[in-house]
């Protein structure tokens, strides 16, 4: 298996350095995508454009923690880039798992509060893939940011955090630093959009 394998250095302190590494999905994580529902026949996007990437991240223990997600090949470098980013300005980030660790059900791995990536589905109430399926999108702590339209919020169980004022670090906000970190590098926010919120949601065509 081709492997590509990159240490970066961004410094918290001396005794911080940010790590992750780029490979070819592996066969074991294949067959739990499949078996999952990750992904499955018809899905716009197969293995060979797909990614698996581990990322360094910071927990809100305070802690580095390990995540792992599965990507669109042309976005992996954008991404880990990015996740050193965030780890450089202590966002905390609750979990990085992959979908299928959650049955490949979007709306537990929200309730989870589960940063992901990559899941062969259709966008919800429509028949059209959703850039999650071209492994194009991430949901960024979906229980701090949760996806709203008018009075409907998902997940049900934050729907507090349909009040952006309200003071934690993992809300995500127009012109702050994690918005500002995505859109340098061309991705858009579901939290601009007009009819709809979707502040979990960053995305790049």
């Amino acid at each position: 298996m081709k492997k590509i394998v990159i240490l970066a250095f961004l410094a918290l302190n001396a005794n911080a350095q940010y790590q992750y590494t780029i490979t070819e999905i592996p066969q074991n994580i294949q067959q739990s995508m499949y078996v999952s529902g990750a992904i499955k026949e018809g899905c716009p996007v197969l293995f060979d454009e797909l990614r698996y990437v581990t990322m360094d991240y910071y927990g809100r223990d305070g802690k580095t923690h390990t995540g792992a997600m599965v990507l669109h090949q042309e976005l992996s470098q954008d991404v880990v880039e990015i996740f050193g980013d965030l780890y450089a300005m202590q966002y905390p980030i609750k979990s990085i798992k992959l979908i299928d660790e959650f049955g490949a059900n979007d709306r537990a791995s929200m309730r989870a509060n589960n940063t992901s990536s990559f899941n062969c589905r259709v966008v919800a109430g429509s028949s059209h893939w959703s850039d999650h399926a071209k492994g194009r999108a991430i949901d960024i702590n979906p229980f701090h940011n949760p996806y709203v339209i008018g009075d409907y919020v998902s997940p049900k169980e934050a729907s507090k955090y349909k009040n952006r004022k309200i003071k934690e670090p993992e809300l995500i906000r127009h012109g702050d630093k994690v918005y500002d970190i995505f859109i340098s590098k061309g991705w858009s926010w579901g939290g601009d959009w007009a009819r709809t919120k979707d502040y979990q949601h960053f995305y790049k065509k």
